[in-house]
């Protein structure tokens, strides 16, 4: 990352925490977030990845949201030659109500479709065609998954562009998986809060 994107990001970052009023956050329970972030499987996609920024957000209703940033590193293929990427990417978590197990919800892709043949696993609702159009859902446990995946929680996932939704006991994390932009802060941070 060149001076002028650290430059950006650290604006960007202090305009949202203005606006929102977020505070630093170093633990959650006493453990370090880095240590929560990396149970999630979303992360492993990356050849690295680090916390850049942590931040309790406020809240009216005594729920646990935080809002941060992580540093992720991949390759991309140009030509023949394989060129690392750093970028920063913005999450939210947050503490649930309950233990929900494990939870994957992505966009879906090509490829997506084509196991969903072999190995049906992702989770449809007939009722949401849209939602099972856009996204793959898959759970360790199913009837967790439906208990989750309130009509409101549904509406609220399919109205997001992109998002990936991850529970890992009783965390969610999401995040859109591109460089960080106002925009997307504030509406992970919205989703954070109807979720």
């Amino acid at each position: 990352m060149d001076i002028i994107e650290l430059n950006r990001y650290n604006a960007l970052i202090m305009k949202i925490k203005s606006a929102v009023e977020m505070q630093n956050c170093t633990r959650i329970f006493n453990e370090d977030p880095e240590q929560i972030i990396s149970r999630f499987h979303i992360n492993t996609l990356y050849e690295e990845f680090r916390l850049h920024d942590f931040y309790l957000l406020p809240t009216f209703n005594n729920d646990e949201m935080y809002f941060g940033t992580l540093a992720v590193v991949y390759s991309i293929q140009k030509g023949k030659t394989e060129e690392k990427t750093t970028e920063i990417q913005s999450f939210v978590l947050k503490k649930l109500e309950r233990n929900y197990e494990t939870m994957l919800i992505k966009p879906e892709s090509l490829q997506d479709k084509i196991m969903d043949i072999f190995i049906k696993d992702d989770i449809d609702f007939s009722d949401y065609p849209d939602f099972s159009k856009k996204y793959y859902f898959i759970a360790k446990n199913k009837d967790l998954a439906l208990k989750f995946a309130t009509a409101k929680r549904i509406d609220l996932i399919t109205e997001q562009d992109k998002i990936i939704v991850e529970i890992s006991g009783d965390f969610l994390f999401a995040k859109y998986a591109r460089k960080i932009t106002e925009k997307d802060c504030k509406l992970l941070i919205r989703f954070i809060n109807l979720i």
